[in-house]
C-alpha cells in the first residue's frame, strides 16, 4: 500500500471522530503530514531506500548544464544549512507558511497557537532567514574570491 492510499484509509477510519475544531483542510493535513511521517521513519524497517526524485532529470528534459546543477545543489545546500540553524518553531512556521503555503489562519489553527504568534514567528524567521543567507554568501564569496586571488598570484608568480 502507498503513502497516498494509507492517508486515506486514516481519514476515512477517523472521520466520525473529526469535531470541527479545525478547518478540515488542516486536520486532512496534519494526517497527511504524520502518515508521511511514519512512511519515512520506517523505511529503514522495509528495507526501502528513500529517493529524492529531484535530482533524476525527465527523458525529454534538457539537461542541465553542469554550472546550472552546481547552483542549484549550492542554494538547494544553503537553504539546508539556513533551516538547520533555524529554532523549531521558527522553522515550523516558516516552512508551513511559505513552502507549504497554508494561511496564518491555518497554521494557527493547526499548530494551536493565536493568530498573532504565527505573524511574530513568521517575521523572525523571515528576518533569521535574510540574516544567515547574507552572512552565508558572504562567507561563499569571501571564499571565493581567495581561492580566486590564490589562482592568480600562483599564475604570476610562476610567469
Amino acid at each position: 500500500m502507498d503513502v497516498t492510499q494509507n492517508a486515506f484509509l486514516v481519514v476515512h477510519r477517523q472521520l466520525s471522530g473529526f469535531e470541527g475544531r479545525a478547518q478540515l483542510a488542516t486536520w486532512l493535513f496534519s494526517i497527511c503530514r504524520l502518515v508521511a511521517k511514519d512512511y519515512l521513519r520506517s523505511a529503514p524497517i522495509r528495507r526501502e531506500v528513500v529517493v529524492d526524485f529531484g535530482r533524476f532529470t525527465l527523458k525529454d528534459a534538457q539537461p542541465e548544464t553542469q554550472l546550472q546543477h552546481l547552483d542549484r545543489q549550492d542554494l538547494s545546500r544553503l537553504l539546508e544549512t539556513i533551516l538547520e540553524k533555524m529554532p523549531e518553531k521558527l522553522r515550523v512556521v516558516f516552512m508551513l507558511f511559505e513552502l507549504e503555503e497554508m494561511s496564518g489562519d491555518d497554521i494557527a489553527s493547526f499548530l494551536e497557537i493565536p493568530v498573532g504568534t504565527v505573524r511574530s514567528r513568521l517575521r523572525m524567521s523571515r528576518e533569521f532567514f535574510q540574516r544567515e543567507a547574507r552572512t552565508l554568501t558572504k562567507t561563499l564569496d569571501a571564499r571565493s574570491d581567495e581561492r580566486t586571488d590564490g589562482s592568480q598570484s600562483g599564475r604570476c608568480a610562476n610567469g
